[in-house]
Formats: structure tokens, sequence, C-alpha cells
């Protein structure tokens, strides 16, 4: 076992292509990365603070604000995303929901995060399905 569950560096390297991860990769990694600048340019941030032994280990944080009010959050993790994603996503949930606020969760164990919005391309695809419904409870009350 050279790590985790994998034996080779061939099978490590596989796992983490990145660029192999999603159709048109290009166009997924250019959105992230404009959305990213837009984000750093326009929110409140901390950059590039270190949290690891190299120089290159950096995080940048953007604090949350939550909303005195909000429509409701649906989130919608992939089941091929890693652990530290899905806690994540569970904790701003729950934030959100502590604010007072509705929210949901959806699982798409077929989906990565680069893929788990491709549903609303289909309006009878689980996403959207799912979604409906709960538009449908919040409508109802």
């Amino acid at each position: 076992m050279l790590y985790r569950q994998f034996a080779t560096q061939e099978e490590i390297d596989k796992e983490y292509d990145v660029e192999n991860s999603a159709p048109d990769f290009q166009r997924h990694a250019e959105f992230n990365i404009n959305e990213s600048k837009k984000a750093r340019d326009e929110l409140e941030c901390l950059l590039d603070v270190p949290f690891g032994p190299t120089v290159k280990e950096t995080f940048d944080i953007f604090p949350a604000r939550l909303p005195d009010r909000a429509p409701p959050l649906f989130v919608s993790v992939g089941g091929a995303e890693s652990s530290e994603l899905r806690r994540q996503s569970a904790d701003y949930l729950h934030a959100w929901k502590a604010a007072g606020v509705r929210g949901w969760s959806f699982e798409q164990p077929e989906a990565n995060h680069f893929m788990a919005i491709a549903g609303f391309i289909d309006k009878e695809s689980k996403l959207c399905v799912n979604l409906k419904q709960i538009v449908e409870t919040c409508e109802a009350g």
C-alpha cells in the first residue's frame, strides 16, 4: 500500500487527475478561475493565510455572513467528493438552518463538484425533480 488504498503512483495520478474529472474540463476551470477572481475582488476576504510548513500552503478565507432573511438553501454534494468538501457543505447548511433559514441537502452519488450542476440541463433529472419537490414544499407552507 503506497497511500491509502493506492498501490502504485499511477493509481494515485489517475485518481487525482482533475483534468479528466469532467467532460469539457477547460470550460469548468475557466469559470472557476473567473468566479474566484470576482469573489476576491468583490468580497471581504483574507488572502494567502499560511497554514502549513511550506510557502505554498495558504488559505483564502471568506468570512460567512448569514442574512437575517433569505430564500431556502439547496446544497447538492456529489458522491465523488472529498470528506472535507462534504464536511464544509454540511457545516454551511447547519449554520444556515441555525440562523433560522430553511435548507436542504441532496446527494448525487454519480457526480463530482464539477458535474453536480449538470442536472439543471434536464428538467427530468434527479436534481431538478428533487429541487421541484422542495419548491412545492415551500409554496405549500
